[in-house]
């Protein structure tokens, strides 16, 4: 998804609870979600909810600073359970995770994909 529309969704969230957030901001988040849309309205969720425990309604970089933390502790239960079964085989020679390993530390385009070169 483009930079746009994801700025759309965390725009339009933030929005329909009275919430307005600083175009800092809003870049911030759709540059860490590398397009992906579940985790801009997850990250945008985490920056709303920093604003309101300091008492604003304005969503500010700082905010999406300390969502972040919040936003990878929903993440990251789903994220070993996922990594477990990608790594999990009967034969103990498999390469699963060194696959994984050189793919996490390939080169990388805008939108986080990598060619098998990489």
């Amino acid at each position: 998804m483009g930079q746009v529309e994801l700025a759309e969704i965390v725009r339009s969230g933030l929005v329909s609870v009275g919430m307005n957030v600083e175009d800092d901001a809003v870049a911030q988040i759709c540059t860490l979600t590398l397009g992906l849309p579940q985790y801009a309205h997850s990250l945008g969720l985490a920056a709303g909810r920093a604003a309101i425990d300091r008492y604003s309604k304005l969503v500010s970089a700082h905010d999406v600073d300390i969502a972040q933390n919040s936003a990878l502790k929903d993440v990251s239960q789903s994220l070993l359970s996922k990594f477990d079964q990608a790594t999990a085989s009967p034969r103990k020679e498999n390469y699963y995770f060194q696959v994984l390993l050189a793919a996490a530390m390939a080169e990388t385009d805008h939108m986080g994909w990598f060619r098998a070169v990489a």
